[in-house]
């Protein structure tokens, strides 16, 4: 699945190494949310988006 967290950690000048930091996860799980190969439950996707100053749509809705 698709997402815009890539996209909103760059934006925000992070690595995955800062945005694990302050969502108190590991590098290598931001990852595999970044890929596609996790799905953030809801409490992690709001979480996410509070980090990285966006909405939940922003990072998973297809605006195309």
């Amino acid at each position: 699945m698709e997402n815009g967290i890539k996209d909103y950690r760059e934006k925000n000048k992070m690595t995955q190494k800062d945005l694990a930091n302050q969502m108190n996860l590991s590098r290598s799980s931001v990852s595999l949310y970044e890929s596609g190969h996790y799905t953030p439950d809801v409490y992690t996707a709001l979480l996410f988006a509070s980090v990285l100053r966006c909405t939940v749509a922003d990072l998973f809705l297809d605006e195309a």
